[in-house]
């Protein structure tokens, strides 16, 4: 019982007793005007009024915060919340800072179990209790408070600008501050577009870094974060996209297709340890993205361990080179230096952003230059067509030979012009030695014998070394006569010929065949 406060004519005010009710429960509502004569509110029906269990104990809270403007869907997780038969959302409020009629919300969502509400904006940034009524009216304190904060604005950096569709770019953001409502970077999302996004790796007071989710196909898409774990909270970071591209696809992933492989050859397919092999990589889709920050990288494992370490190799990246000359369907990269203790046989992979790489399905193997001990013979006819012999070792090192190659001339000497001083060679006995046929010259000289394993066609990339041989270019002699033109069987006879010899022809050269 209690004594109600006279408002007018047609209204009165009560407060409800305390019950000890530990359910919901329902009760009649009557009135007494002279303390003693209870009649029901209504001559016809009883009004009830139902006695709920309030909740005072909030077990779960998310996002703990959210931004000042309000709007963050947060989820509160308990029992008890559909405390009596008839309650629905609309009877239901949250209190955001105070327990008075003021800063309320009313939930979207009402389970036993589970409330899901929208934040109440506030003019300032701070951690404000929060309170429930489950009549409209009641609030009551919960266990749980609520941060509000600034949603950054400040942004002055997002490297890189772009990255493959296969996800996994690395992006640093800069700016801030970014530690408004904590500094675990699991509850700081980056939304690349308007549905993929990750929690954060790096979260510092000026930078956060996160890697790419993959997208479904190249655009350039908006960059937006969320610092409370909350998908509802995202806000553009303003001035920055980010553009995923196709990263071009490897030889051999198409099982065969060509449609499915955007690399087609490699040329040529091997070098000199020394590096400096001009490498051209053959394909399409070069330019999907910068031309300014495409690199190939030249990855080998290590197969020795001891020289790697010794040669402080171990722990270094894989080398990389910048393209000497690049189009959408063709690269021209150096090849680096081999590394000590790595694998001759080196994978090479390209990046389109200098910083993520793809494989190409393209090999590359290094090896060491062969060793020429003699040419036999030194010289021949400037007619060419001599069959020169190289006797050393290693001609075989790449391929087993199937690229070798001759050159009759210094490259760089404009005089030799490679166009018609390059002849194939062929690698016989092991490795040991190699044939090449002399080509045809209008001089006469003693010029240098090159030699390339890794290519026999003028635009091959080949990559010739001096053998450190020279090879004579001389006029067939000229013979007028015979003396005498006869002589015994037994041999022994003294032959006088006489005619022309080339000047650079000596004694070494001269063989006669009777």
């Amino acid at each position: 019982m209690t004594i109600p406060q006279y408002l007018d004519d047609t209204q009165l005010w009560c407060r409800t007793a305390a019950q000890p009710f530990t359910q919901a429960t329902v009760v009649g509502l009557e009135i007494a005007l002279n303390d003693r004569d209870y009649v029901a509110v209504t001559p016809d029906t009883a009004l009830n009024f139902t006695y709920f269990v309030q909740p005072f104990t909030v077990t779960s809270i998310h996002p703990t915060g959210g931004r000042v403007d309000g709007g963050t869907v947060v989820t509160l997780g308990g029992s008890g919340f559909k405390a009596y038969a008839s309650i629905n959302v609309s009877d239901v409020r949250v209190g955001w800072g105070d327990t008075s009629l003021t800063n309320l919300t009313t939930p979207s969502v009402l389970t036993p179990n589970r409330i899901v509400v929208a934040s109440f904006p506030q003019s300032t940034t701070a951690r404000r209790n929060m309170s429930l009524a489950l009549n409209a009216i009641d609030l009551y304190a919960l266990n749980v408070s609520f941060l509000y904060y600034e949603q950054p604005t400040n942004y002055t950096a997002s490297e890189p600008t772009g990255g493959p569709t296969r996800g996994g770019t690395s992006v640093t953001i800069l700016g801030g501050p970014f530690d408004v409502f904590s500094t675990d970077p699991r509850n700081a999302l980056c939304r690349f577009g308007l549905v993929n996004f990750v929690a954060a790796e790096v979260l510092e007071r000026h930078m956060i870094v996160c890697t790419t989710p993959p997208a479904a196909q190249p655009a350039v898409v908006s960059i937006a974060l969320s610092f409370n774990g909350a998908q509802t909270d995202f806000e553009p970071i303003a001035g920055f996209t980010f553009e995923y591209y196709q990263q071009p696809r490897p030889k051999g992933s198409g099982a065969g297709v060509s449609s499915n492989e955007d690399f087609v050859r490699l040329s040529p397919v091997g070098g000199p340890k020394g590096g400096g092999t001009a490498v051209t990589i053959v394909g399409s889709g070069f330019l999907a993205f910068s031309s300014s920050l495409v690199r190939c990288r030249w990855q080998a494992p290590i197969v020795d361990m001891l020289a790697a370490s010794l040669a402080q190799t171990l722990s270094l990246p894989p080398p990389e080179s910048q393209p000497l000359e690049l189009s959408n369907r063709r690269i021209v990269c150096l090849a680096p230096p081999a590394r000590i203790g790595a694998a001759e046989t080196v994978n090479l992979t390209l990046s389109l952003n200098a910083i993520d790489f793809g494989a190409t399905g393209l090999n590359f193997q290094y090896y060491d230059n062969p060793y020429v001990a003699r040419i036999i013979p030194s010289g021949g006819h400037r007619t060419g067509g001599t069959l020169v012999t190289l006797v050393g070792t290693g001609f075989d090192a790449l391929d087993r030979g199937a690229y070798l190659s001759c050159q009759y001339g210094e490259p760089t000497n404009a005089a030799y012009n490679p166009r018609y001083t390059i002849t194939r060679a062929t690698a016989l006995g092991g490795g040991h030695a190699a044939v090449c046929e002399s080509p045809p010259t209008k001089l006469t000289d003693t010029r240098q014998l090159w030699l390339a394993l890794n290519g026999f066609a003028l635009e091959s990339g080949r990559d010739p070394r001096w053998t450190g041989q020279n090879y004579t270019y001389y006029n067939p002699p000229s013979v007028q006569s015979v003396l005498p033109q006869a002589g015994v069987f037994s041999g022994g006879t003294v032959v006088t010929i006489f005619g022309q010899v080339s000047p650079l022809i000596t004694s070494d050269y001269l063989s006669d065949y009777l």
